[in-house]
């Protein structure tokens, strides 16, 4: 009995451990997403070439992360928080 006890404890650990996983991953998904969409949105207002080049570089830096985190397989997440 103890034993079962322990191992459904430890299944349950496991899997609370693996769940927390995705919901980080989404939430820096989701923040690398609005840093794009802000550092868009101020190049779209307009400025001096030197503030365009870097928040162009800024925008590219940040659009690079979420491509190498992997974020497009929250793509629908992202899509309905942008409604």
């Amino acid at each position: 009995m103890p034993r079962l006890l322990l191992f459904m404890f430890l299944v349950l650990a496991m899997e609370t451990l693996f769940a927390a996983k995705p919901d980080k991953a989404l939430q820096r998904c989701i923040y690398l997403s609005e840093k794009i969409e802000h550092y868009t949105a101020l190049r779209r207002k307009g400025g001096s070439s030197a503030r365009m080049a870097s928040w162009r570089k800024s925008r590219s830096r940040y659009e690079e992360e979420f491509h190498t985190a992997g974020c497009r397989k929250f793509s629908r997440q992202l899509r309905r928080k942008n409604r």
